[in-house]
């Protein structure tokens, strides 16, 4: 393999992994973490709905990313969908 098949390789790999970790829910510690918040504020934005999540078993909040970022994005609060609690 040369030198330039071999960073190419691993550019898809990168590649793959970040697609994977973009599609993966986050749980409160998570997105707070990727925030830079504390969890009682985040807790705190969710209570006000003004953050997306979603809590898909009524209990365990989750966060998408893609979500997340948009919401940082637009740079104000956003009630969220129908299927958030």
């Amino acid at each position: 393999m040369s030198e330039l098949e071999d960073i190419k390789h691993r550019l898809e790999l990168l590649e793959a992994r970040l697609d994977e970790s973009r599609d993966k829910p986050m749980n409160v510690q998570e997105a707070a973490q990727y925030l830079g918040l504390s969890v009682s504020y985040l807790y705190r934005l969710t209570y006000q709905r003004k953050i997306p999540f979603t809590k898909p078993t009524g209990k365990v909040i989750f966060f998408m990313k893609d979500s997340i970022d948009k919401w940082v994005r637009n740079g104000r609060s956003r009630k969220t969908g129908k299927n958030s609690k």
